[in-house]
């Protein structure tokens, strides 16, 4: 997830309307990413089920407890959440921070300041924190004045100026009832008022669309009105839109992600095995769906192509192992990135991309030929 956990390039301020006539262009279609990873300096104990890259620093976060040097067997303590140099995969010098469980979403302020960390945990650096917290990048040190709190499992985070949106499984934050979604004003973690939306079951997934928050899930319904896995709302309100996108399989009630472009929003899901999909904005039917044997878990977009994770041995019918490349505005599959992959379950859980690499995140027990790097990988420009 994404995280929820991407980045994600909108360019265009677009509203979503059920009436909208988008025009859409298609883009070049390159693999910008090779599929050999580089080595791995340190390497996580167990699964890393987020990731975002922030000024040259990458930030993980999953159920891992210690980094672990292939070269040398030096093994250090990272409870749940670690800095690596995005150059050299080093840890980040004088940086610590613990959490007592699972980290299942990162996000970084605008001014990179702080990490806003989301998940199953209720304790971040020997401090409570039900499911939320912040922390100092130059450190990880807990940010004491920032305590929001949600009754369960936080999945995704999304900051859009000085607002975070909160995606997850559960039933209320700051005692607001809202389920499935929230609001917070970013500088103070204080429950933003103005924003009311919320969802019958849970949200995995968030993105941003112009003035609309996009949100993916297993949810039925949004603000009480039907939606299948996927809605927009306004980022101010929560107020939802018209947008009443059909699930890209009928039987598809999982979306695991969600990503966009600026002009069409992706999504990847499971269903009988696993589906990943892309709208036009404001057009209720998939302009394409494809089909892999296994969960799609994770979408981002990366100059030019789409990037999709999940626990697949195929993807559209051609060999691939838990990652793969399309073309964003037919989902053909791009012949030029095709990492082999250990394995195939529980697979890749997260994507993000900076300017020189694409990082992949989850349970896969490593890639063929560049070493194991099991649970994270970093894939460099081509």
């Amino acid at each position: 997830m994404s995280s929820a956990t991407r980045t994600v390039r909108a360019t265009a301020t677009i509203f979503l309307a059920a009436t909208a006539t988008v025009v859409t262009t298609a883009l070049p279609a390159y693999a910008r990413f090779d599929d050999q990873p580089a080595s791995s300096a340190w390497q996580p104990d167990g699964p890393v089920h987020a990731v975002v890259e922030r000024a040259g620093v990458v930030y993980i976060g999953g159920p891992f407890t210690s980094l672990r040097n292939p070269s040398t067997g030096a093994v250090m303590p990272a409870e749940h959440l670690a800095a690596l140099d995005a150059s050299t995969g080093e840890p980040l010098p004088g940086w610590s921070a613990s959490a007592d469980a699972d980290v299942r979403a990162l996000a970084v302020s605008p001014d990179g300041t702080r990490l806003l960390a989301g998940g199953a945990f209720v304790s971040v650096g020997g401090e409570v924190r039900r499911h939320l917290a912040a922390l100092s990048t130059a450190d990880g040190s807990v940010i004491s004045s920032w305590k929001p709190s949600a009754t369960g499992m936080v999945r995704d985070l999304l900051v859009v100026d000085d607002r975070l949106y909160v995606g997850g499984t559960f039933s209320s934050v700051e005692g607001s009832g809202q389920k499935g979604l929230a609001a917070l004003v970013l500088s103070t973690g204080e429950r933003d008022p103005a924003f009311s939306a919320f969802t019958d079951k849970p949200v995995y997934g968030l993105t941003r669309v112009g003035r609309s928050l996009v949100a993916a899930g297993t949810f039925g319904t949004v603000n009480g009105s039907p939606r299948q896995s996927l809605a927009a709302l306004d980022l101010t309100s929560g107020a939802l839109s018209p947008w009443a996108p059909r699930r890209v399989c009928a039987s598809c009630s999982t979306y695991w992600d969600v990503a966009t472009d600026g002009q069409r929003v992706y999504v990847g899901a499971s269903g009988p095995g696993g589906w990943a999909g892309a709208y036009a904005l404001g057009l209720n039917r998939p302009r394409w769906v494809t089909q892999a044997d296994g969960d799609v878990q994770a979408v981002t977009v990366a100059d030019g192509l789409l990037y999709l994770g999940g626990h697949f041995r195929q993807f559209n019918q051609q060999p691939r192992a838990q990652l793969a490349a399309v073309v964003p505005a037919t989902g053909a599959v791009d012949p030029g990135f095709a990492p082999e992959m250990k394995a195939s379950y529980p697979g890749v859980w997260a994507l993000t991309a900076s300017s020189d690499h694409l990082y992949a995140a989850g349970d896969f027990e490593g890639v063929v030929r560049r070493g194991r790097s099991p649970y994270f990988a970093a894939f460099p420009t081509s």
